[in-house]
C-alpha cells in the first residue's frame, strides 16, 4: 500500500435492522480490507433478533448504536453523525466488500485528490463476477439522472460534503440514497469504477407493491431537478428527455407486474412531472395499447 502514500481515515457506517444472520459476514469483510478502517458503527435500527449479541461478543471493536427503528435513511444519518473520520463508507448489512474495495478507491483518490464521492460496481452472487475492462471515470449528472447506477454498499463520501448538502432524506422511503448522490455529483467532484467490489448475497423485499412505490419515489426525486424550479445547469430539454425516458422505463416495467401500477404511476407523472404533447400521446400509447377497453376509459 505505500504506493499510496498517507492514508485518509475512513469511518464504516452499516445500518442494520434484523440483520444478525448476514451482519457477522459483511463485518468480517471490512476487517479483512486490505487497509484499515479508523472505525466501524453499527446503527441497530430497532432490531429484535440477536445484532446486539452478534456485535458485541464478536466484534468489540465496532461501535454499536441502537435506536428505535425509524427507517434505514434515518439510520445512515445516524452513523454520519457519529463518525469521525475524514471519509464515511456505507455498507448494507447483507453486502459484502471484496478485500480491495477500499483500496481500489483510494488508489482513485490518489490519483484526483480532488474527488469527494468514489463509487464502485456490484454484483449479485447468482451472477458471479464478470471478467469485464475495468475503468475509471468522472460522474455526470445528467448520466446519474437518467439512471441511478450508485450502490449505496460502493460508495466512499467525503464527511465534509455532509456539511454542505445535508444527509440522506429521511422522508423519501426509496430512492433517498439517488437523491443524496445526485445532490453531491451537482456540486462535487465525483468518480466511479466499474470494477466489480461489492457482493450483494440476496435480494430482499416484495417485487410488486415496492417497486411501485419505488417509481412513485423517482417521480419525487425527478421533480426537484426541473430547471425551471432547481438551481441546475441541465437544460430544460435535455431535463425532460431524462423525464420521458424515465416514465417510458416505469410504464413498461410496472405493466409486467400489475396494469393497474402502470396506471397509478401514469397518474402521478403526468400531474408533477412535464412531458411535451407528443411525448405525453407516446407514453399514453404506451399504456393504452394491452389495456381493455374498460380500463382505457379510466384514463381519459
Amino acid at each position: 500500500m505505500n504506493h499510496l502514500g498517507s492514508l485518509p481515515s475512513i469511518s464504516v457506517v452499516i445500518p442494520s435492522y434484523n440483520s444478525a444472520s448476514t451482519l457477522g459476514r459483511a463485518l468480517s469483510r471490512v476487517y479483512a480490507q486490505t487497509v484499515a478502517v479508523k472505525e466501524v458503527i453499527v446503527i441497530d435500527d430497532g432490531s429484535s433478533d440477536e445484532t446486539r449479541q452478534l456485535v458485541v461478543e464478536k466484534f468489540p471493536l465496532v461501535k454499536y448504536v441502537y435506536q428505535n427503528n425509524q427507517g434505514v435513511s434515518a439510520a445512515r444519518n445516524n452513523g454520519i453523525a457519529q463518525a469521525q473520520s475524514e471519509w464515511v463508507a456505507f455498507l448494507d448489512a447483507d453486502d459484502l466488500w471484496l478485500p480491495d474495495k477500499l483500496e481500489c478507491q483510494l488508489a482513485i483518490l490518489n490519483r484526483n485528490p480532488k474527488a469527494c464521492f468514489i463509487t464502485t460496481g456490484r454484483y449479485y452472487e447468482k451472477e458471479g463476477e464478470t471478467n469485464i475492462i475495468n475503468w475509471t471515470f468522472r460522474w455526470r449528472f445528467d448520466k446519474l439522472l437518467s439512471h441511478n447506477r450508485v450502490h449505496t454498499s460502493s460508495t466512499l463520501v467525503k464527511r465534509e460534503v455532509f456539511e454542505q448538502i445535508g444527509r440522506f432524506d429521511s422522508r423519501l422511503k426509496t430512492g433517498e440514497d439517488w437523491d443524496l448522490w445526485l445532490r453531491i455529483v451537482n456540486r462535487f467532484p465525483s468518480y466511479g469504477t466499474t470494477q466489480k467490489l461489492v457482493k450483494r448475497e440476496r435480494v430482499t423485499g416484495s417485487l410488486s407493491e415496492n417497486r411501485l412505490r419505488i417509481y412513485l419515489n423517482n417521480i419525487t426525486v425527478l421533480e426537484r431537478w426541473n430547471p425551471k424550479t432547481h438551481d441546475s445547469s441541465l437544460k430544460y430539454s435535455k431535463y425532460r428527455r431524462i423525464v420521458w425516458l424515465h416514465a417510458f422505463e416505469s410504464i413498461k416495467h410496472l405493466k409486467r407486474i400489475d396494469t393497474s401500477y402502470a396506471i397509478t404511476y401514469w397518474e402521478a407523472a403526468k400531474r408533477r412531472l412535464p412531458f411535451s404533447t407528443i411525448g405525453e400521446r407516446m407514453l399514453k400509447q404506451l399504456l393504452w395499447q394491452p389495456l381493455a377497453l374498460d380500463e382505457r376509459r379510466k384514463l381519459k
